[in-house]
């Protein structure tokens, strides 16, 4: 059985996934749990404070790739199975949390509501930007520590061009300019310093 504490929470993303934070009152999640607003406050003083709350569970706790991903066997193939299985489990999780009714979420998209969550950290979070910019350099470590183990194990060579890492330039993975030699391939003059990809982590 779910504490008061919790059915606020959840309400309450509910309610900030539908709507924008000005719109959403103490009054309305208190309706939506059948609390008072004073017995609002004997958990959360203000809105800010519990929509401070809100995004800790639902968005830093659940995104941080420590919760979000299963470890893998160090291979990129698994990595990647793993990130894909975390994503979706993660937004599945969200969308059950939420009880996302697609009509009422912006774009009437399931998945809409909570990134328009993460607007709202943005606009109304102290120090929001950073806290976003944290968690997304955290996974970005993620995979540059991934990639670079898989190519020491196949002996992949550093592709000489000029670009910028995904984070700053918001290319996809898929243009990274990686390139491995066929299993043929000669790999004399391929160095120890060779051995890595250069991420610009």
């Amino acid at each position: 059985m779910k504490t008061n504490r919790e059915e606020i929470l959840q309400n309450a993303l509910q309610l900030f996934m539908s709507m924008n934070y000005e719109g959403v009152s103490l009054q309305m999640i208190a309706h939506s749990v059948g609390l008072t607003k004073t017995g609002i406050f004997n958990y959360y003083p203000s809105k800010l404070d519990l929509f401070i709350a809100v995004a800790d569970r639902y968005l830093f706790h659940l995104q941080d790739p420590e919760n979000k991903f299963a470890p893998s066997d160090g291979s990129l193939r698994d990595f990647i199975d793993k990130y894909v299985e975390g994503v979706e489990h993660t937004m599945a999780e969200i969308v059950r949390l939420g009880n996302v009714q697609r009509e009422k979420m912006p774009g009437e998209l399931a998945n809409a509501g909570y990134f328009h969550l993460f607007q709202q950290v943005l606009f109304y979070y102290p120090d929001g930007k950073r806290k976003l910019h944290e968690w997304m350099e955290k996974e970005y470590q993620l995979w540059c520590d991934t990639i670079r183990g898989g190519a020491s194990a196949a002996n992949c060579a550093k592709t000489p061009t000029y670009w910028k890492p995904p984070l700053c330039s918001g290319r996809f993975l898929s243009d990274w300019p990686i390139k491995c030699p066929s299993p043929t391939a000669s790999t004399s003059g391929f160095s120890a310093s060779d051995s890595y990809i250069s991420t610009g982590c």
